[in-house]
């Protein structure tokens, strides 16, 4: 993928990387495992130009480090991480998972309040498996499409530790969850839903965290969504989030959009957030998007617009740009990026 960023006609910055997915499964009738490497070739500019980028990228939040830095060089990096390791059990009525794996409890196609365990940035398109976590999880299945689980994510300090419980089920034709959790320095309840007003889905996600010291303010997440397909293939989707922990200042949403850890907490820096997306087939081999994301008051935007087309059933070229900007006094470009990505699976 050829990445291209800028602010300005004089800061235009190069890269290149390539990424490569190599997935082994073993499956029984009961037992089931999965190993799975993420493998990327970073080179271009911006590695010479920021400080520990290596160190950047090869983050591990897992309890067993599991990247592996194989070349460190500023012209060129090589790195490999286990995201996916993992080993299954199950019967009619259980299943038990322990490893590295993706525990996805959201309910909304983009921000997930729910999702306390594997939360992804929505800015990071290239990664479609999105993150795994070092955990034990454990559900058990009921008639009439209902299941509890109990899942534990072990971490070195007891602060870093979640311990949560979910109960799913179906109500007024609704899918609904509810969930309990030891949130690393909080504890942390919340419900889910999805289903559909007419023809057009719905679906929503609150969650609210407490500090366990009782020292502090909780903060309250809620997500709301409506999604809509049109008879011509057109998809869409609009969507609210608010996070009472939200910057309500300029100067606070530009500084933390790309730099603040994502988490079920802190979907977005700013405390009111809009989301717009659109899709449509131009054909069956060309299909394009876009997403806009407005925050109020704060007055920022992010559009990130794409288009696809696939060469084959194996190949695919892809175009994306992200582009966001700010209203201070004036509204300004505080940043831009191209990508062009060639993309083949076997």
């Amino acid at each position: 993928m050829e990445i291209f960023s800028f602010s300005g006609a004089n800061d235009f910055v190069s890269d290149r990387l390539i990424h490569n997915r190599l997935n082994f499964r073993y499956n029984n009738k009961q037992f089931s495992s999965a190993l799975e490497f993420r493998n990327r070739i970073f080179s271009g500019q911006s590695q010479m130009l920021i400080d520990n980028y290596s160190g950047l990228v090869a983050v591990d939040n897992g309890i067993v480090d599991l990247s592996f830095l194989i070349v460190d060089e500023k012209e060129i990096i090589v790195l490999s991480q286990i995201d996916r390791m993992w080993i299954n059990w199950s019967n009619d009525n259980w299943e038990i998972r322990a490893g590295r794996q993706r525990i996805n409890w959201g309910m909304n196609l983009f921000w997930n309040s729910n999702d306390i365990f594997n939360t992804y940035s929505i800015i990071d398109f290239d990664y479609e498996e999105r993150p795994g976590v070092d955990a034990l999880r454990v559900q058990r299945y009921f008639n009439g499409m209902s299941s509890a689980e109990v899942s534990i994510k072990p971490a070195e300090e007891e602060d870093e530790w979640v311990i949560a419980g979910k109960y799913r089920f179906n109500k007024w034709q609704y899918d609904l969850q509810i969930f309990g959790a030891q949130w690393y320095d909080d504890y942390a309840i919340g419900l889910g839903w999805a289903g559909n007003i007419r023809s057009a889905g719905f679906k929503g996600e609150l969650s609210y965290f407490h500090p366990r010291d009782n020292k502090g303010d909780g903060v309250t997440s809620l997500s709301l969504s409506s999604d809509f397909v049109f008879s011509n293939g057109m998809f869409t989707t609009i969507g609210f989030l608010f996070n009472s922990a939200g910057a309500d200042s300029s100067f606070n949403a530009a500084r933390n959009l790309f730099d603040a850890p994502i988490s079920a907490k802190q979907l977005m820096p700013s405390k009111y957030s809009l989301i717009s997306n659109l899709s449509y087939p131009f054909s069956p081999i060309i299909n394009g998007a876009v997403v806009l994301i407005y925050s109020p008051i704060v007055n920022s935007a992010l559009v990130m617009p794409s288009v696809s087309y696939s060469i084959d059933e194996a190949w695919e070229v892809a175009f994306f740009a992200q582009t966001f900007w700010m209203e201070t006094g004036e509204w300004q470009n505080l940043g831009n990026g191209v990508f062009l990505r060639l993309k083949g699976s076997f």
